[in-house]
């Protein structure tokens, strides 16, 4: 995978005092990893240097453009600095589980609330624990957030005096997630038909598989069913789709369970996992593309790809290391807590 520092550049499009910059378009292409929609004639979405940038076409993100992503530009000249570019990271990188974790270490009184400046260390140390990387050359390793912060404005006030919420920032983590789905669904709707072709949403599901099986599980995509290909995949299914993936570790104990008793993972297996362990109701024709695209050589679940595959869509939209099941590097939460209980208890 790219430094996030080439990614940077890739998709930039804006130059200021010899710095590059992205727009709101742009972060959002930088985001999220995907194919050229199947309706479209675009062969990709960022340009190398010498490139115009000014001529590549950008009508699908326009169309789902809701201005959430302004909370981000630090200074307010309207672009996204690279600081800037790896806050969305690092907030993309938190999982929803360790929230009220972070939360419960960061706050002393336990009342359910923090300040700007435990906000703005918390942010420094979960940095470290994404793995948002840099290059050694050129950047700062550092994440830095501006005290008049488009972020802490929203979230502390001009004066920096308000409280942040555990329920406000776990509601402002979901909104980041799905507004990163609904601009991927844009990405694919390019035509504004409300409603993405089951090609695309095939494609977006094996966008981040290694290089290694990409191809086997393109071949299977370009083999979908005629009657599949008939429907269409409308925003809340797929949205759907995202929350098993943002859940993923409750669904692979279970699955991981299957394997270990020699037991295959069929549809209705599927259906019912889904249903009971994350109270999630995909339909026939989603669950049909799904095991369509992860198939073993008897039309069950070939859940290790399956999972594998989830994973790494996962970690790259936090472009986090896939170190373990929870996407962390071994031990890192534990040494994040550690310092965390030093920063804000030994003081």
């Amino acid at each position: 995978m790219s430094t996030l520092d080439k990614v940077f550049e890739y998709f930039s499009s804006q130059e200021k005092d010899k710095h590059k910059f992205l727009t709101d378009d742009d972060l959002l292409r930088a985001i999220v990893p995907t194919y050229p929609p199947s309706e479209s004639h675009l062969d990709r979405s960022g340009s190398l240097d010498g490139e115009r940038h000014n001529t590549r076409p950008q009508p699908f993100w326009s169309k789902a453009h809701t201005g959430f992503f302004k909370q981000f530009d630090v200074d307010g000249d309207g672009l996204i600095s690279y600081p800037e570019f790896l806050l969305v990271l690092t907030l993309l990188s938190i999982h929803e589980r360790d929230v009220k974790t972070i939360f419960d270490v960061v706050d002393l009184d336990g009342n359910g609330q923090i300040d700007a400046e435990e906000f703005k260390a918390v942010m420094e140390l979960l940095q470290a624990m994404a793995n948002v990387h840099t290059s050694k050359v050129g950047r700062s390793h550092k994440l830095s957030i501006d005290s008049e912060s488009g972020i802490l404005v929203s979230f502390f006030g001009k004066d920096g005096d308000k409280k942040l919420y555990l329920p406000e920032f776990q509601d402002f983590l979901k909104k980041l997630h799905e507004e990163v789905v609904k601009l991927e669904f844009a990405h694919y709707d390019n035509m504004g038909r409300g409603s993405m072709a089951p090609v695309d949403f095939a494609r977006s599901l094996v966008a981040t598989a290694d290089v290694r099986q990409v191809d086997k599980l393109l071949d299977r995509v370009d083999a979908l069913e005629p009657e599949l290909l008939r429907k269409r995949i409308s925003f809340d299914e797929f949205l759907k789709v995202h929350q098993v993936e943002r859940r993923l570790h409750t669904l692979q104990v279970a699955l991981d369970f299957f394997a270990q008793v020699g037991r295959a993972v069929t549809k209705p297996d599927f259906v019912k996992l889904l249903k009971k362990l994350l109270n999630v109701t995909l339909p026939p024709h989603v669950v049909d593309i799904i095991f369509a695209v992860f198939t073993d050589d008897k039309g069950n679940l070939d859940s290790a790809t399956f999972l594998e595959v989830m994973q790494r869509r996962e970690i790259m939209w936090g472009r986090r290391k896939n170190s373990d099941t929870d996407g962390y590097p071994p031990g890192t939460l534990s040494r994040a807590m550690v310092c965390m209980r030093r920063c804000f208890y030994d003081d």
